[in-house]
Order: C-alpha cells, then sequence, then structure tokens
C-alpha cells in the first residue's frame, strides 16, 4: 500500500496534489508545531505578468506561536479574507480554466475555519 504524509500548506502546489492522487492513503499532519512565516500560513503567487508576491494567512501570533497547526488560530479581525480574494481576481482572472476553478478557490477562502489546518485541509466545499 502506498501512504504519503504532508502537513497542510496554504495553497499548495501542484506537486502536492500529485502526492495525494498516486497515494493510496494520505494522511495530513496537522498536529505539527506552527511556523510563523512558513508555507503552513503562505504562498507565493503572481501579482503581476512576471511579479510574485506572498498571499499570507493572518493569524492570532500570541496564541499561537508554538502551537500545532490544528490548535493555530486565524485572525478574522483582519480583513485579509476579501484582500486575497479581491488579489486572486485582479491577477488571475485572464488565466486559462480561471472561470471553471475560481468558484471553488473563492468557496474555500471565503469559509471560515476552525485553525489553520483545518484552512489548508479546506475540504473543497459543493458549490450549489
Amino acid at each position: 500500500m502506498d501512504v504519503a504524509m504532508m502537513q497542510p500548506t496554504f495553497m499548495p502546489w501542484q506537486g502536492f496534489f500529485e502526492l495525494i492522487y498516486r497515494s493510496e492513503r494520505f494522511i495530513f499532519l496537522d498536529d505539527f508545531q506552527f511556523s510563523v512565516q512558513s508555507y503552513h500560513q503562505r504562498n507565493r503567487l503572481f501579482v503581476n505578468r512576471g511579479q510574485i508576491d506572498w498571499y499570507t494567512v493572518s493569524v492570532k501570533k500570541p496564541t499561537s506561536f508554538k502551537s500545532p497547526l490544528n490548535q493555530t488560530e486565524i485572525n478574522e479581525t483582519v480583513p485579509w479574507r476579501k484582500k486575497m480574494h479581491k488579489r486572486i481576481q485582479q491577477n488571475y482572472s485572464k488565466a486559462a480554466y480561471y472561470t471553471e476553478v475560481f468558484p471553488y478557490v473563492e468557496k474555500w477562502l471565503l469559509t471560515p475555519a476552525k485553525s489553520l489546518a483545518e484552512q489548508n485541509i479546506g475540504r473543497c466545499p459543493k458549490l450549489s
């Protein structure tokens, strides 16, 4: 049996999904210690043609420092979700397959989660 394990990252890359696809069992290691400014919390995406910038989830740092990912709290008092939503729309709206993929990204991004791990695992919500 092929088993794969990874920590849940924010907006994972294509290889992450390939690993899941190729394994018979996939395990999210969501009880590892949160690391500030890691791929648990942020990732790099295009902001303009040829320019890349960080897209970051705001977390409650005092309560999340040295906590496991599944207990790292997202800071919902700042409008990071709306800001990121707008950035993705502006920078990817002309990309191939945007109209097919964006509704899933939008619903995932705008749906609050109990922890950073839950946000990153983000079981793809069904569109109604």
